[in-house]
């Protein structure tokens, strides 16, 4: 550009002033559209926000009621089984006061038997176990009772077993009225069916925690319901055990060989089923009323005395 064309340039700016006054309306509606966009952008991203922070709390929400009524489910089902518990305790406390319950014709031969052996046993001296009585209280680790005790009762059962279930409640009535008087032991016999030994396994990875009894009454007080390993869980949280180590302790079959000794002892001994005890030796078989179990213990205290 020359001088005379800067002139002329110059000239025709002084001359329409409107130029530069639009070209400043021009810049100043272009700066009034950014900011309107920065204000809608800046207004979509709270909304946005707030959905965001709607859709989390209500996520946030629906966790914490499905928590809830998970444990609300879980307490409800401890007390019903609580319930059921104490109602079969209470059930063999009567049958024990009583005395209501189909007497075994076996048990008086056992109480013959009792009398002529302690009759060439001298009280002073310990007792004499014979070859049935070492085999029978040998491998027990599940016990209740006083271990000093010369009265020894040993039962070889199944946790899947009709019998044993109806003899449960009146053999642990029993032990807790004689705890000073009794030794108790309980062995496996898992013949009943395919769950049998599973359950066997998984009761003695329960004595590793410390909660044996708890764990088998709930086994048998759920006799039938147990049918998957889930169910297995359910029990084992609600007696207070490890899930997870118990789990580990039934896969590695950690106790299957002393389960194998269970039944094989209990097949030297003659054992034709469960439940199957042996009172010092002496093999009494089938359900025992709570009178019979009275008799048994009422005789032995009278030869010791």
């Amino acid at each position: 550009m020359n001088f005379a064309e800067f002139k002329r340039l110059q000239n025709q700016i002084n001359n329409n002033p409107q130029t530069i006054n639009s070209d400043a309306k021009l810049e100043s509606f272009i700066n009034h559209q950014k900011q309107n966009a920065g204000l809608l952008n800046q207004f979509s991203l709270q909304v946005n926000n707030k959905k965001n922070y709607w859709w989390t709390g209500i996520i946030l929400f629906l966790f914490i009621l499905s928590i809830s009524v998970v444990f609300l489910l879980i307490w409800w089902e401890i007390q019903n089984r609580e319930k059921a518990l104490k109602e079969i305790i209470e059930k063999a406390n009567q049958m024990t006061a009583s005395g209501k319950f189909e007497n075994n014709p076996l048990v008086q031969e056992l109480i013959d038997k009792t009398t002529i052996s302690q009759q060439t046993t001298d009280n002073a001296l310990p007792v004499i176990k014979n070859k049935n009585r070492e085999l029978a209280e040998n491998n027990g680790s599940s016990f209740l009772g006083n271990q000093s005790s010369t009265l020894v009762i040993v039962e070889f059962a199944d946790f899947d077993c009709p019998v044993c279930l109806q003899e449960f409640p009146i053999i642990r009535s029993i032990i807790n009225k004689y705890q000073n008087d009794v030794f108790f032991i309980f062995r496996n016999y898992p013949v009943k069916s395919d769950n049998s030994f599973l359950l066997a396994q998984a009761a003695l990875c329960a004595e590793e925690q410390g909660k044996f009894w708890q764990f088998h009454d709930r086994l048998f007080t759920n006799q039938g319901k147990i049918l998957t390993t889930d169910d297995v869980k359910n029990l084992a949280i609600m007696s207070g055990l490890n899930w997870n180590k118990l789990n580990e302790c039934v896969i590695s079959g950690k106790y299957r060989q002393k389960i194998i000794k269970d039944t094989q002892d209990a097949l030297d001994l003659g054992v034709r089923g469960t439940p199957t005890f042996f009172i010092n030796g002496n093999k009494l078989e089938g359900a025992v009323s709570a009178a019979d179990w009275e008799a048994i213990i009422k005789k032995y205290q009278e030869l010791i005395n």
